[in-house]
């Protein structure tokens, strides 16, 4: 009788640490383009630094990134949605591209990325220099100049690529993630990614990675 109150004693402290532990979960309060705001599990963010990292690591070894006075990188303040980035996914997931991609992964994705939310400069934890840029800036040098690369580069100088992202669509019990980041480091010159990761070891590693498109 001593042990099983024992035992039911560590199971019921068991129980009240896992339940604070959900509790305490890190959340980040995000707002869309209309406003309205909405609380995300900061683990999207934590994803994000794996994008970035990546995406960053691919432009210093594949372009002239690694110069000396291309020092930084631009992020787009609004994340990718629509029926653009919609279509990219329905196509790769109808073919069968990522062979482990799992259905309430991407339907996650497709339901977070209907439209555009603002990222959180104090929420992105990132190695290297970097600035959020806003996307009416942005649209409004693509209007006005046909060499809006060269009037952006007047503003930051030293910057390398423009970089932009999707919201990332998880799998239930967040072992699975989905996303799609592109790049311009020249009017010309870009790609665009769809990147499938994985959870192994308490770490987000990417396990496949296809390209979208390319200019």
């Amino acid at each position: 009788m001593k042990m099983r109150n024992i035992f039911l004693g560590f199971l019921y402290f068991g129980i009240i640490i896992l339940g604070c532990d959900h509790k305490n979960e890190v959340t980040y309060k995000i707002h869309d383009i209309g406003g309205n705001s909405i609380e995300i599990d900061s683990m999207e963010y934590v994803v994000y630094s794996v994008l970035l990292d990546e995406i960053v690591e691919y432009l210093r070894n594949e372009t002239e990134c690694e110069e000396d006075h291309h020092k930084s990188f631009l992020i787009w303040n609004k994340t990718q949605a629509g029926t653009k980035i919609g279509k990219s996914f329905s196509l790769v997931f109808s073919s069968n591209v990522f062979k482990t991609l799992q259905d309430e992964t991407y339907e996650n994705f497709v339901y977070k990325n209907h439209k555009s939310y603002f990222i959180s400069k104090t929420s992105l934890n990132l190695k290297y220099n970097y600035s959020l840029v806003k996307e009416e800036e942005i649209l409004a040098l693509r209007s006005n100049s046909l060499d809006y690369f060269n009037k952006l580069r007047e503003k930051y100088s030293d910057f390398c690529a423009l970089i932009r992202l999707s919201r990332i669509g998880f799998n239930r019990n967040k072992t699975q993630a989905l996303a799609y980041v592109d790049y311009m480091n020249y009017k010309t010159n870009g790609a665009g990614f769809i990147i499938l990761l994985i959870k192994s070891r308490g770490k987000w590693i990417i396990k496949e990675r296809v390209k979208n498109w390319i200019s």
